[in-house]
């Protein structure tokens, strides 16, 4: 019982400083963020604090990177299908930029 209250307790830091680390990098770049960005960033921690229990910590770095960056990409679309298609909030949209998947990630 222990163990999963720790465990509970190490998820939502890793998700509340992801979501604070993603608004804050955001503040920095662009002068902005939204609030849907806590919860986006918050889960891209998440993810890749999972993906760090699966895989064998012997990986090189940049192989992990790769599939956090895949991580991130996949909750970014989703979130983005979500907060800005679905919703209509329109929070961001890279549909002028070449290379973008329906206007919400642009690899």
């Amino acid at each position: 019982m222990n163990n999963k209250i720790n465990s509970i307790i190490k998820y939502l830091f890793l998700f509340g400083v992801g979501g604070l680390l993603y608004c804050l990098i955001e503040l920095v770049a662009r002068g902005y963020s939204h609030w849907t960005m806590i919860f986006c960033g918050g889960l891209c921690f998440v993810m890749i604090g999972l993906t760090n229990n699966i895989i064998s910590w012997d990986m090189p770095f940049w192989k992990q990177a790769i599939i956090g960056d895949c991580w991130t990409l996949l909750i970014e679309f989703i979130t983005g299908c979500i907060v800005n298609l679905w919703l209509g909030w329109n929070v961001w949209d890279y549909s002028k930029l070449p290379g973008n998947i329906l206007g919400q990630i642009c690899p």
